[in-house]
């Protein structure tokens, strides 16, 4: 049984890749997007326990996204792990201020990802079931 459900949404296939590995050996469920639109569709599809989310990205920004999470009731307590290579605290403190209860600056050592996941899961375990 999968640990919780986790969406990457990074424009770099091998970061996205790289990412769903490290996650899907520590047992969690990983679904991937290349961007913003392919997470939409497949947030319509299941719900997620944690969104790892990259800054920059073609066409609409991960900040901006997570700005938009924030406006949806059904999605605005799903936690958010920024995992970018932005290392700009004025970006940091945006994503922080957005509503993203972690910041990541890529590339970093494999289990930060894991273990910064496992932590937030643990910390909203009960408020945010998994669905089909």
């Amino acid at each position: 049984m999968a640990k919780g459900r986790v969406l990457i949404v990074d424009d770099h296939e091998l970061d996205r890749r790289l990412s769903s590995l490290d996650l899907e050996a520590a047992g969690y469920m990983v679904s991937e997007a290349g961007n913003v639109e392919e997470a939409l569709q497949r947030m319509e599809r299941m719900t997620f326990d944690c969104i790892v989310l990259d800054i920059v990205m073609p066409g609409i920004d991960g900040l901006t996204f997570l700005h938009n999470l924030r406006q949806v009731p059904k999605l605005e307590g799903v936690p958010v792990v920024m995992l970018t290579a932005q290392d700009d605290i004025e970006q940091e403190l945006k994503a922080m201020a957005g509503g993203a209860v972690s910041y990541i600056v890529k590339p970093s050592h494999r289990d930060i990802l894991v273990q910064t996941v496992t932590s937030v899961l643990q910390k909203a375990k009960g408020s945010h079931p998994s669905e089909g």
